[in-house]
């Protein structure tokens, strides 16, 4: 409660200064456009004559105080950090609020260099920083994710005797969570709650986004249980950092959990929360979590009028292709002409995975087909790799032929492509191993003659061939020989 108290009464004295400001300025004006001073209220005639006291020592006409007050107006509203540090090289030497002003325009401007610069300006001079001006720098360091600065800054409040109040707890998390800074974030919390500054929704909700840029899922669901323990109802921004958060570390199942509890007290997930989560069941092979996911974007687009997003399309095939229906990839695109959502590499890639992975050849070829006849997309070497990989599943090492060399035209011929197109040559269990063999050999020379290098994986393969076809000569030879994983050492 006591922060709260110390951030309203901040905004009351801003509010006040403001009202006060604007006065100042119409009677400056009139002032200086008279040749006599007219003669103001007692009470403004002490306002005036304090704020004058405040300014530095030389005295100054009514005609340069109207000309501060309208430079300190400027300072108050500017956001763009080249003209902040003209208005206050034009306003010279600063007292303590105006010092306060200027931090608090740096940190509109996300200059937190410049609001520390000014902070340190106050100490050469020997002015002392207040609680107000405090808050002000480590507004300017969350805006940048400044976290050793803030920090610093909060360890001077309390060396000055200073107590910190809510709102600067929280912009020292927001500063760590911006930088990643899970763990600091995290201790942040622990000392607002020994030095009697119970921390807030905002105070959570910024260590659950430090726990998000962190991928730190398990993290984010403690902190949500610490909300309800003390009595916080997480919201959309709490359940979303927290989604993000399970999403990074591949949890599928805590993901679809937090969405069902969203859902169970009132909170609508967005289309974007409920993809992340349906990216995460893809990872971590949460299959029926998915489904669930699929239905709720379904239900979210039909209440909207509106079809599923490319993106929500993409990250199912994704989860299609970990699963490796081809069928299900095959119907999501037939889907999506129907609904007129355009079909991209990415979903065409994901849906040639699935064919890959079921060792579906029939259907892989018809999407290589489908891509270019009805889709126009050029596909990369991930869809040519999955392409090869449904034949060598389906026992068709020639196909695995044809296809590299429409690979090699394309220019989508990597290392990895001629990797699968040899697994799906070397490892089938052929009568007559000795073609394989051969062929093996004649792709590595093509491999080397057009520049593609060689990795583990493919001298495997080619050893795994000449072993089979007791080529041992073709192994001595061969640069991959070291590269061999064979159970037995050459004769």
């Amino acid at each position: 409660m006591r922060g709260k108290r110390g951030s309203s009464r901040a905004r009351w004295e801003i509010a006040c200064e403001n009202q006060m400001l604007r006065a100042q300025l119409v009677l400056a004006a009139l002032l200086s456009s008279r040749p006599r001073p007219l003669a103001a209220p007692r009470a403004s005639r002490v306002r005036l004559q304090d704020q004058k006291q405040q300014q530095p020592a030389e005295r100054l006409t009514d005609v340069q105080f109207a000309a501060r007050l309208t430079l300190l107006a400027s300072l108050r509203e500017s956001s763009d950090g080249k003209e902040i540090s003209r208005l206050v090289g034009e306003l010279g030497e600063l007292n303590v609020k105006e010092h306060g002003m200027s931090i608090f325009a740096y940190s509109r401007a996300n200059d937190h260099e410049s609001a520390l610069a000014q902070l340190q300006a106050m100490r050469s001079r020997g002015l002392a920083p207040t609680v107000l001006t405090f808050n002000a720098a480590l507004s300017a360091c969350a805006k940048t994710g400044a976290w050793e600065e803030a920090l610093a800054l909060l360890e001077e409040m309390r060396a000055q005797r200073l107590s910190p109040e809510l709102v600067s707890f929280n912009a020292a998390i927001s500063a760590c969570a911006r930088a990643g800074r899970w763990g600091q974030a995290l201790k942040l919390l622990s000392t607002m709650r020994k030095v009697g500054a119970p921390p807030d929704r905002v105070s959570f909700n910024g260590a659950l986004v430090a726990a998000r840029e962190g991928g730190q899922g398990k993290t984010a669901l403690q902190l949500l249980t610490q909300m309800r323990d003390r009595g916080l109802a997480p919201d959309g921004a709490s359940y979303g950092a927290a989604l993000s958060a399970c999403r990074r570390s591949a949890d599928g199942k805590s993901c679809a959990m937090l969405v069902d509890t969203m859902v169970a007290e009132g909170l609508a997930p967005s289309e974007s929360q409920l993809v992340d989560a349906l990216g995460a069941c893809a990872v971590s092979g949460a299959h029926g979590e998915a489904h669930a996911l699929w239905a709720r974007l379904g239900a979210l687009a039909a209440a909207e009028g509106r079809p599923i997003g490319v993106r929500a399309y993409s990250t199912r095939l994704h989860e299609r292709g970990t699963e490796g229906d081809w069928r299900g990839a095959l119907a999501l695109l037939d889907t999506m002409g129907a609904a007129g959502v355009p079909v991209d590499a990415s979903c065409l890639t994901q849906a040639l995975r699935a064919c890959g992975r079921a060792g579906a050849l029939d259907a892989a070829r018809e999407l290589l087909e489908r891509s270019t006849d009805a889709y126009g997309v050029v596909l990369g070497e991930r869809a040519w790799r999955s392409a090869m990989q449904a034949c060598g599943k389906a026992g068709a090492p020639e196909a695995a032929l044809a296809l590299l060399e429409r690979a090699i035209a394309a220019g989508a011929a990597s290392t990895s492509v001629y990797g699968a197109a040899m697994h799906a040559i070397a490892f089938q269990p052929l009568e007559d191993p000795a073609p394989a063999a051969t062929q093996c050999v004649e792709l590595l020379a093509r491999m080397d003659a057009n520049g593609v290098s060689l990795d583990l994986g493919i001298g495997n393969a080619v050893l795994h061939a000449c072993q089979r076809a007791d080529d041992w000569e073709t192994v001595r030879e061969k640069p991959c020989a070291d590269a061999s994983l064979s159970a037995r050492e050459c004769p």
